[in-house]
């Protein structure tokens, strides 16, 4: 596991992420069974696209990027809301691949006014 927890290392944080962030998720990485790890990555090469069911959502829907990450950059995200109907974009500043736990409070408040936003009227 140590061979894929190093190449995550490549993309998954940002600059800013915090050290028990990094810490958390390497533990978690690195106690997972390479079996399930090596499924998971299968898994994920054989994914079907996506975005022609994301265009049939008509409800909104809280697009969250960080700007240090490699994998899903600018370009990636555009395309990811441009799929969408009704996207609301959220670009977490120095955030990498991980925007929930590495700007965790700016993350939470964002997914909370979203959230707030889009309730149900209360009868």
């Amino acid at each position: 596991m140590s061979v894929l927890v190093d190449y995550m290392h490549t993309g998954l944080y940002g600059p800013a992420c915090p050290p028990a962030v990094r810490a958390r998720v390497d533990a978690m990485m690195a106690a997972a069974p390479p079996a399930g790890a090596a499924a998971a990555l299968r898994g994920r090469g054989r994914r079907p696209d996506y975005r022609p069911l994301l265009a049939a959502l008509d409800i909104p829907a809280l697009v969250v990027a960080g700007t240090a990450d490699p994998w899903s950059d600018a370009a990636v995200t555009a395309e990811i809301a441009a799929s969408l109907r009704r996207p609301e974009l959220l670009v977490i500043d120095g955030s990498g691949h991980l925007p929930n736990l590495e700007a965790e409070a700016q993350f939470n408040e964002a997914l909370l006014a979203f959230l707030r936003s889009h309730a149900p009227a209360q009868a």
